[in-house]
C-alpha cells in the first residue's frame, strides 16, 4: 500500500494519507469510470488503477488536476477536511498554554529572587 506521511516535527503530529482510495471514492461518487477520469486528465486508465490500488501515487502535476475534476481543494484530495483547521487551533491552544505555564514559572522565580 502506498501512503503519504505528513510528520510535523513540532506538535509530533502524524497523518497518513490514503490518495487511492480517495480517487476512489471520488471517481465513483461522481459516476466515472476510471478510463473516463484518465481521459479527462489525460494520463492511461492503467495510471488511474495504479493510484487507486496504491500501486503508484499521482505526481504532483496532476493533483491539482485531480480536484479541479472533482470539485474538491488538494486539501480535500488528502483527506484534510475539517482535520486541518482543527489541528491548527489545538496547537495554538497548546502553545498559549505553554506560554502561561512560562509566564507563571518565570513570575514565580522572579518573585522568589525578590
Amino acid at each position: 500500500m502506498y501512503e503519504i506521511m505528513n510528520t510535523d516535527f513540532m506538535g509530533g503530529f502524524v497523518m497518513t494519507v490514503k490518495i487511492g482510495d480517495a480517487v476512489r471514492e471520488h471517481r465513483l461518487r461522481m459516476g466515472v469510470t476510471q478510463e473516463e477520469l484518465a481521459e479527462a486528465l489525460g494520463v492511461s486508465s492503467q495510471a488511474v488503477s495504479r493510484w487507486e490500488t496504491a500501486a503508484c501515487c499521482p505526481d504532483t502535476e496532476t493533483l491539482p488536476l485531480l480536484a479541479r475534476c472533482f470539485g474538491i481543494t488538494i486539501d480535500e484530495l488528502f483527506g484534510f477536511q475539517g482535520d486541518r483547521e482543527e489541528e491548527i487551533d489545538r496547537r495554538k491552544d497548546d502553545r498559549n498554554q505553554e506560554k502561561v505555564r512560562r509566564l507563571r514559572t518565570d513570575s514565580g522565580a522572579v518573585a522568589a529572587d525578590q
